[in-house]
């Protein structure tokens, strides 16, 4: 797996209200925006493919962000989203959560088919460590089978290492003096039916002195207090 190469944060104001299923015209500008500073300050740094934190194809109106930041961008893009849109027929049911559970590998898919037939996008187990599969579709510019297998491919745990990233860079950029220690450890045990169970120990923080605090102990605050349980990685209890 690569190296962060380039990182930008910037507080922005959103002017468009939030309204489910126009995701795109609230952050598609923002994004677009660090897109044109990356091309002036480090051009030959210009992605060749995109990824979004949200749908592309399988959406209410087949187009989501994913799919307006690639247009807009004229740049390849996939949509990965971390929970279940439900888009004609596709819904969270048992026939759903019955093929999640035959997904037994990392890399295994099977494809979001609305009532028409329609395939809009696949759910894709993309870690061994992490049962719960993410929602990959087409953004623009790409095919559906390229997008998943690039995706599996960026993945060291549940979520791509572009989306990954840009969630721990954000978080650093809000709690910039958050001191962050993991005081959980997570330990695994198989369970009958085949799935994992966890048994946690937790450990209380030592305490710190500092200079002129002779009795105030260091805020030692866990991880996991930080980031989604997506992002938490439950085999060593850290991010």
């Amino acid at each position: 797996m690569g190296k962060v190469l380039y990182e930008d944060c910037k507080m922005v104001t959103l002017n468009a209200p939030y309204v489910a299923g126009f995701l795109g015209f609230r952050e598609a500008p923002p994004l677009l925006q660090a897109l044109e500073k990356l091309k002036n300050v480090q051009p030959n740094l210009m992605p060749q493919v995109l990824f979004v934190d949200g749908n592309g194809l399988f959406h209410y109106r087949e187009f989501g962000l994913a799919c307006h930041l690639g247009v807009l961008s004229d740049l390849p893009c996939v949509g990965v989203a971390k929970n279940l849109l439900h888009v004609e027929g596709v819904v969270r049911s048992e026939e759903h959560q019955s093929q999640i559970n035959a997904l037994q590998k990392s890399g295994d898919s099977f494809p979001l088919a609305t009532t028409s037939g329609r395939v809009l996008g696949k759910a894709l187990r993309s870690s061994h460590s992490s049962i719960k599969p993410v929602y990959v579709s087409v953004g623009h510019r790409i095919t559906l089978d390229t997008a998943v297998r690039l995706t599996h491919t960026c993945c060291l745990y549940r979520v791509p290492e572009p989306i990954r990233q840009v969630i721990v860079a954000t978080r650093s950029s809000l709690y910039p003096d958050q001191m962050v220690t993991a005081v959980t450890r997570i330990q695994y045990v198989s369970r009958p039916d085949g799935g994992s169970a966890s048994r946690k120990d937790l450990y209380s923080p030592e305490r710190q002195r500092r200079p002129g605090q002779l009795d105030e102990p260091q805020i030692q605050t866990p991880c996991k207090g930080l980031v989604s349980d997506d992002h938490w990685d439950k085999t060593t209890g850290t991010c």
